[in-house]
């Protein structure tokens, strides 16, 4: 999760340059043309730039937002650690059994399954 925040804190810091100075996205790519001057862009492809530089910054805060996990509080977490063991209900839970194929048991002879569900008290 660090190097997702990492990047997501690296691409906004990115499209903020890009927003402030969008001639740096061109001098990024100035290096493909024999004659960069001649090719140099217009106004609006580096209004376009800008314009969709902020509009990666915002989704990017958004996903960040969406990644966010703050520190838990240790006194709510006693508290639902709590209201979970209150609510547990007393009743079976299923949990799964494997049986290999090659078991030759009397009670499994034949079975091709590779596991069944069988209900198991809660201890």
């Amino acid at each position: 999760m660090v190097l997702l925040h990492l990047l997501l804190a690296a691409m906004i810091g990115w499209m903020a340059l890009i927003v402030a100075k969008p001639q740096v996205a061109w001098y990024v790519r100035a290096w493909r043309y024999r004659d960069p001057e001649a090719n140099y862009p217009s106004d609006t492809w580096f209004t376009l730039h800008r314009v969709g530089a902020a509009v990666a910054i915002v989704l990017c805060l958004f996903a960040w937002s969406l990644t966010w996990e703050s520190a838990p509080d240790e006194a709510a977490s006693e508290s639902v650690t709590a209201q979970e063991s209150a609510a547990a209900p007393e009743d079976d839970i299923p949990v799964q059994e494997t049986v290999s194929l090659t078991d030759t048991s009397p009670k499994r002879a034949g079975s091709a399954t590779t596991g069944c569900w069988r209900r198991k008290r809660r201890s």
